[in-house]
């Protein structure tokens, strides 16, 4: 049957409207989990969500094994699947798979502010690390990110090359009601401090980042192929230059992680030194096994200048060597993974059936004393690399991140030297459910998607009175930041020995 004056019927209907549907879903996926939780599962589905979220990845998603190495010559090693739900070999500290949960995307967008908050007075010391902004937000809190008039969301925040006290700052675009869902694009503009808002010169622009496609999203999963343009996407300095890492479908997998040349992806006319790999967009393996959407690896590099990826912080640790061409060395986690289990284990307690613990931001390189010391040198002994991560809770339909600082040598092994005993609290997030916004007994969903040091010429390498600018994403509505010394970040640090101590 046809319907009158369409001329089509009601079966295409309803099918075109589960694809639009499905498409949403996939786009609501905020950073944390996002695609990548559907290859992790064991949180809490709200019971209205449910039966859509099944209808889209079931309540089980398969991981799938690569076929071969990119180049041959680095991964090959065969793995068995990986069911999810499965808890094998998963170290008894972290917690079940989460289940992604399905947070509407088509809300009014607004950007942050923090003016109704009032000034931390040791109120979370118990239980947080009370982190303040050092010299740019109101009574120390979190200052507002602003791209135009276009609403973003995950923001990164890079020391500008040339102009002292500017900025370049990327964040996915947010979603209005009527926007393409299934469109994705990250926005970039030179920024400056106005009015205590890190806000474009000019209206952004969009980073020159291709479509992508995927011969391996099947089933549960071939909504994904509707992705257009790049995801999630984490701006950052190496030792040299900038870099960009974003999901997007993968020949590998359905959705992988890709990197290039932050100064080919925009109007870079700063201190551009010749391009030594990632010119071109590289899609980057790990050891196996896959995830059939992989999320939030992010780059290190050793005392020697080599360079890593780390896949994996949750159930265990998983990090290699990277090459050029994107292919990878073998796991070298398991050589410290008793050491690390154990100081992760002392520091970090997870409720299995509620909380994942997941890779957040990139990673810096930090030496352990005061550059303003006289006797402050770097040495491999000294120097350390850091990375955030999150440690997620879903209930009652509402996601809570706690960030937690993860500390770890830069000299091979790379075993673990610290971890937050506490995680971080952000002056200016608000909590017991503000305005009916979330459940009364959680506090907002703030998510730290972005480090990387403030000082104009610092790349990755700083030092403990050195600042950092840390980026995040707030309620998948918003963007903020904070400036903060490294000193700061670490404080309360639990160590993996009594040597950590400095």
């Amino acid at each position: 049957m046809l319907i009158k004056g369409y001329g089509v019927s009601p079966g295409v209907i309803i099918a075109v409207a589960l694809i639009s549907i499905a498409s949403l879903l996939y786009a609501t996926s905020h950073i944390g989990p996002a695609a990548g939780s559907w290859a992790h599962g064991a949180g809490k589905v709200t019971d209205l969500a449910k039966p859509a979220y099944e209808a889209v990845v079931g309540s089980k998603t398969e991981q799938h094994q690569p076929t071969a190495s990119k180049s041959g010559s680095h991964q090959t090693t065969e793995a068995k699947p990986v069911e999810l739900g499965s808890t094998e070999g998963a170290p008894s500290f972290f917690g079940e798979n989460e289940v992604a949960e399905v947070v509407p995307l088509c809300e009014p967008a607004y950007h942050a502010s923090s003016e109704h908050i009032p000034a931390l007075s040791g109120q979370y010391a118990a239980t947080h690390n009370e982190v303040s902004s050092s010299s740019i937000g109101k009574d120390g809190r979190f200052f507002p990110l602003k791209f135009g008039s276009y609403p973003a969301i995950n923001p990164n925040i890079i020391p500008h090359p040339e102009t002292k006290g500017n900025f370049i700052i990327v964040a996915q675009q947010h979603k209005r009601l009527g926007d393409n869902q299934a469109w994705c694009a990250e926005l970039v503009c030179e920024a400056e401090f106005k009015d205590g808002v890190l806000q474009c010169l000019v209206e952004p622009l969009n980073l020159i980042i291709g479509h992508t496609t995927s011969t391996k999203c099947e089933g549960k999963l071939a909504m994904l192929e509707l992705n257009i343009g790049p995801h999630d996407a984490r701006v950052f300095y190496g030792p040299d230059h900038p870099f960009i890492i974003y999901g997007s479908q993968s020949k590998e997998v359905c959705f992988g992680q890709w990197i290039q040349d932050f100064r080919l992806v925009t109007d870079w006319r700063y201190d551009f030194v010749p391009v030594q790999f990632f010119k071109e967009r590289t899609d980057m393996l790990r050891p196996p096994p896959f995830h059939l959407v992989e999320k939030n690896y992010f780059l290190f590099w050793d005392d020697k200048g080599e360079m890593y990826a780390h896949h994996d912080v949750a159930p265990s640790r998983v990090f290699a060597r990277l090459y050029a061409d994107g292919s990878v060395g073998p796991d070298l986690a398991p050589q410290t993974r008793d050491h690390d289990e154990k100081c992760m284990s002392r520091y970090v307690a997870v409720e299995r059936t509620l909380d994942h613990i997941h890779q957040a931001t990139n990673s810096l390189a930090l030496v352990l004393c005061s550059q303003s010391s006289s006797d402050c040198h770097k040495t491999p002994e000294n120097t350390v690399i850091m990375e955030i991560f999150q440690q997620k809770t879903f209930i009652d339909g509402h996601a809570v991140y706690e960030p937690f600082v993860m500390l770890f040598e830069s000299r091979a092994p790379f075993q673990m030297h610290g971890v937050s005993s506490k995680p971080l609290w952000i002056n200016g997030r608000r909590e017991n459910g503000f305005s009916g916004e979330w459940p009364p007994e959680q506090s907002e969903m703030v998510y730290v998607t972005s480090m990387n040091w403030k000082e104009h010429g610092k790349k990755y390498t700083g030092y403990l009175d050195d600042k950092v600018m840390l980026g995040f994403g707030i309620e998948d509505k918003a963007t903020g930041g904070m400036d903060i010394t490294a000193r700061d970040l670490l404080r309360g640090m639990g160590y993996c020995s009594e040597s950590g101590v400095w």
